[in-house]
């Protein structure tokens, strides 16, 4: 089933026009392509170079992501949920 949701999530990304602004649209959401910019920021301060490869990691990953968040988000699990502890009153 994630692999499903994956799967549609990269041909959207393959057929979207606006390529320039967003990674991906997953379910009617756009991922940013900022994100990727900072990821792969976060990977050259590592020490670690970004290949091809690497780069497709990391759309990967960000598209993954999305689809986790959303699916957590349906299911009324929201990060603010899961550690009441940490908030502040």
């Amino acid at each position: 089933m994630k692999k499903q949701m994956l799967s549609a999530a990269l041909v959207a990304l393959l057929a979207s026009p606006v390529l320039a602004q967003n990674l991906a649209v997953v379910n009617g959401k756009p991922v940013p392509s900022s994100r990727v910019k900072a990821l792969q920021q976060q990977v050259e301060a590592s020490g670690r170079p970004v290949t091809p490869e690497v780069m497709a990691q990391i759309k990967e990953e960000l598209i993954a992501r999305e689809v986790f968040m959303q699916e957590a988000r349906k299911r009324g699990l929201d990060a603010s949920d899961l550690a009441p502890e940490k908030r502040t009153a």
